[in-house]
């Protein structure tokens, strides 16, 4: 179970370089000495290797020599070219520089090296325990795991598993500073930095804290006045488990309409709804369900896992909270979003309201100040028309001179135009080789400077001492690095890197710019450029008794987001359950890649021991290296003979390499599977009932059954018996090899982050150019977009697709961060038609575009057949357009507005609100018309 350093990079290079043929010699040369660099002594003997390539031909070159009794070596005659200086002395760590461009009869001097005496002290041994931090049990299976580096720069991985008592060892670990990572299933991961393994013995025992993951369910409900039938706004309701010892309460807030909804552990509640009983008054009215005030005769109300309990409502008495009273609230925004419809709010902001007209014929003034993310309110204020002024320092104000704010609950958004400009101040750095042992500067590296919610902007170059430095806009910043690397006969490499060391931008850490101030020291250091590597992983898979399995398929492929997704290895255990895999990593140092099993009769697993393809652990290949250790442990198939089985190829007709999901539409149960090298796949062992399916490979349109690119128009497959024949063919996919990065997080309206969302960006002509699916985190990142009119789509089962229209300028200059917050959507099957998905709940979901110009599409759910009414509102509450109203069946509708009014008459720019009325119920929403 040991990673280790095998093949020098070097020693591959000589090989290659060895046969380089000679037509003419130059008098070019570089000299220089080698040094221990701990006495600083002359080596004599020392070997010393010059290796690259002739510039015009790309012909392979390859000198050696030996140091003198000075330390001294020289190489005289040189073809002209691009050279790497290898050092290396018996007892010495090796070294390398370059590359250095040699130009016919240039003289390169001091070209000099210090090597590094080799550790004296022998190979390290770490043993030690896991044990749980409550229990003190020992943890079996549990993952230790380190990550070090070598004084050359090579990458080490030592892995080990844990014994049913839950000790460990890890023998021959070369000496140094390492990383540990501990992990088991059901425990937090423990993660220590800079542990030093020094050489001998090295014990340590790890205490891993269990996280314990309560099934949840959701309740929901409305809460009105009894007589009016007026949705009450901000009534909080308290939802307290009788187990007041083992369980805080929970709470949630109705929203405008008077509706609320909230997720908790399943089980039983005692629910409670809380009223103020006035204006900026502190008493509440109080009332459990259902409809008392004696807690004695207080009903239970069941939450049941992964299920609903609706119709949970409160009628509150009329007087409750001052018979008029309003609540307005809303949020401050600069005027102009940016290019991809992002609102930038404006805080400080000072909101103020003169009340002109009321009921009762009483004149009041308000006034507040705005919250961080732009947001304000006015929880308790008598209804009437009002004067309203939003002031901010920098911008415009904006008044509503006869503003109607009637009872219950008012939206009011506002969009101050700024004044000047505001300040700029500087980011300035250094871009260089960070593997070599002297500064070697990047020369024409691109540096961009994206705003965390915009794109791309401001972009620089490094000169030729690798310095840069930008003027911007005062604000925070995530900083890009983007290099070309050439190499002869393959094409040109694209290195991208977001600070600080992050190959995610949803993992960069943010720079902020001060008002004529330089924010300094942003650098980046880029990894030499290498030949292709070779690395070896081997491994074991067994059954849940320790039992070997043998013919278990093994697959490795690259961790999606990473560069060369085309890559794809497999091979099958022999009669022991051992594999051995031999897989070619790329030009980056770290190679990063998962790793599955699977067999007939038992469910696939992803290293280590993760269900799905999103949660997988990393496997990191770093160099020419063996990674031992990448074991399985198989559960058995014991679920009922449903199974769901097809082809997957290319539309050309190629067999392809698939990875297919499916999701059971009532349950949410998901499994998958990859098909076999004959482009078959399998599903068995299914909860009977229909799913929906995904087929997904590298370098193809991944599609939903049947031809579909987001779930909710696909067709649902049953799983009753033996299904065969759901076959699928997938369209190749064109993606630009000097395009930008489209990058962000997808979450839940909970901020909750969502994985295995399938990201996939659409040309102006509707053609898929590319995809991605979010990982553990939310985050995605598809690169090689070119640029024009996009629209990125983000699509996850039994949550609601959606859709942003972008404006992209492309190239290598060039990055986009598009967010979405995806909103729950329960579905149903039609017992009638199996093919047929009905909703079981309303709903109503963001329109798209969003800020749309000139026309947007608004999507709603019936679960029955209503009579249903579509509509479009000001802000003053008055109806600008009718989009249905008329008897509609259950299913997804959709219709489009093109931003008229019942005139036909184009309405102006501002914040709009649609709303649907179907049966009892009634659902509204904002959107954004911006010229």
């Amino acid at each position: 179970m040991i990673f280790q350093h095998k093949i020098s990079q070097w020693v591959i290079l000589v090989l290659l370089f060895s046969g380089a043929i000679f037509s003419q010699l130059y008098g070019a040369s570089i000299s220089g000495v080698v040094l221990d660099a701990e006495t600083g002594d002359v080596i004599e003997g020392a070997t010393v290797a010059a290796l690259g390539y002739e510039s015009t031909s790309g012909d392979s070159l390859y000198f050696r020599t030996q140091t003198n009794a000075n330390g001294f070596y020289a190489f005289d005659s040189l073809v002209p070219g691009r050279y790497f200086v290898l050092a290396e002395a018996e007892n010495y760590q090796h070294q390398s520089q370059g590359p250095f461009e040699l130009a016919p009869n240039e003289v390169i001097g001091e070209v000099n090296f210090e090597l590094q005496p080799e550790n004296g002290g022998g190979p390290a041994h770490l043993f030690g325990f896991v044990f749980d931090s409550q229990s003190q049990d020992p943890v079996h299976p549990a993952f230790i795991h380190l990550f070090g580096f070598t004084a050359n720069g090579d990458s080490l991985i030592f892995v080990a598993e844990t014994h049913p008592d839950g000790s460990y060892e890890i023998p021959g670990i070369v000496p140094g500073i390492y990383t540990v990572f501990v992990e088991a299933a059901g425990y937090e991961t423990r993660i220590i930095d800079d542990i030093s393994i020094e050489p001998g013995d090295n014990h340590f025992t790890f205490y891993l804290a269990p996280i314990n993951f309560p099934e949840f369910g959701t309740i929901r409900g409305e809460v009105f006045f009894d007589s009016s039938g007026a949705p009450v706004v901000d009534a909080m309701l308290e939802f307290q488990s009788p187990l007041d010892s083992a369980f805080a309460p929970w709470y949630a807030y109705t929203n405008a309409d008077g509706h609320y909804e909230m997720h908790l552990p399943a089980g039983d509640y005692f629910v409670i709804c809380r009223v103020a009983v006035g204006p900026n008054l502190p008493a509440f009215y109080e009332e459990f369900y259902d409809n008392t005030q004696d807690p004695s005769e207080a009903i239970l109300v069941t939450v049941p896992p992964n299920g609903v309990t609706d119709g949970i409502n409160f009628g509150i008495p009329d007087d409750v909270g001052g018979g008029n009273t309003a609540h307005l609230y809303g949020f401050v925004y600069e005027a102009n979003p940016d290019p991809i419809g992002i609102l930038n709010p404006v805080h400080p902001a000072v909101v103020e309201l003169f009340l002109q007209e009321s009921t009762t014929g009483d004149s009041a003034f308000f006034r507040v100040v705005n919250n961080d993310d732009g947001s304000y309110e006015f929880p308790h204020i008598p209804a009437g028309i009002y004067h309203i002024i939003c002031r901010a320092e920098g911008f415009e104000p904006v008044e509503f001179p006869e503003f109607f704010i009637h009872p219950g609950g008012n939206y009011l958004d506002f969009f101050l135009t700024p004044v000047i400009p505001g300040p700029k101040g500087f980011i300035t750095g250094n871009v260089f080789f960070d593997e070599t042992d002297a500064f070697v500067p990047v020369a024409g590296a691109i540096l961009e400077f994206i705003s965390p919610d915009g794109v791309s902007r401001f972009p620089v170059r490094s000169n030729n001492t690798g310095h840069y430095e930008a003027e911007l806009p005062v604000g925070d910043y995530i900083v890009s690095c983007t290099v070309v690397e050439h190499f002869p006969h393959i094409p040109p490499f694209i290195y991208r890197e977001y600070y600080d060391d992050a190959q995610s931008i949803t993992d960069a850490t943010i720079v902020p710019v001060e008002a004529n101030q330089v924010t300094g020291n942003i650098d980046f250091g880029i990894p030499d450029f290498n030949p292709p590597n070779i690395a070896i992983i081997t491994g074991q898979v067994t059954s849940e008794d320790g039992l070997p399995l043998a013919d278990a398929l093994v697959t490795v492929r690259p961790h999606l987001g990473f560069p060369n997704d085309s890559l794809y290895f497999a091979t099958f255990t022999n009669d022991s359950g051992f594999y051995e895999l031999t897989i070619t990593t790329h030009l980056l140092p770290f190679n990063v890649f998962i790793a599955s099993a699977e067999k007939e009769g038992y469910r696939i697993e992803f290293w280590e021991e993760k269900p799905s393809i999103h949660l997988a652990d990393p496997i990191f290949a770093g160099g020419d290296s063996v990674i031992a250790g990448i074991n399985f442990t198989l559960e058995p198939d014991i679920d009922p003979p449903n199974s769901i089985s097809g082809t997957v190829a290319s539309l050309s007709g190629d067999v392809l390499n698939v990875f297919v999901v499916a999701s059971h539409i009532q349950s949410g149960r998901i499994e998958f599977t990859f098909s076999d090298p004959n482009g078959h796949y399998r599903l068995d062992g299914l909860e009977a009932g229909s799913y929906i399916l995904l087929f997904a490979a590298d370098g193809h349109i991944p599609e939903f059954y049947d031809d579909a690119l987001i779930w909710e128009d696909a067709t649902p497959v049953p799983a009753f018996g033996e299904v065969s024949g759901i076959d699928a063919l997938l369209r190749p996919i064109v993606t630009d090899s000097n395009g930008g990065v489209v990058a962000g997080t997808v979450t839940d309206v909970n901020g909750q982050a969502l994985p295995g969302v399938l990201m996939s960006i659409k040309n102006a002509n509707g053609e898929v150019i590319g995809y991605d699916f979010s990982d553990g985190q939310g985050g995605y990142q598809i690169s090689g977009v070119a640029g024009g009119s996009l629209t990125v789509q983000a699509s996850k089962i039994s949550y609601q697709s959606e859709a942003n229209d972008v404006q992209f300028n492309g190239g290598t200059a060039s990055t986009l961060m598009v967010n979405f917050d995806l909103q729950q959507a329960i579905v149903s099957v039609d017992p009638k038609n199996p093919g047929t998905v009905l909703p079981t709940n309303f709903g109503l979901a963001q329109n798209f575009p969003n800020p749309f110009n000139p026309s947007t599409t608004i999507r709603f759910s019936l679960p029955e057949a209503h009579h249903t009414r579509l509509t479009i509102y000001n802000l003053l509450g008055q109806e600008v357009y009718e989009l249905v109203n008329r008897a509609m069946p259950a299913g997804q509708h959709e219709f489009t507005w093109n931003g008229t009014n019942r005139s036909g008459q184009k309405v102006v720019s501002g914040i709009y609100l649609y709303r649907l009325e179907s049966g009892t119920v009634s659902l509204t929403r904002k959107m954004l018309l911006s010229k």
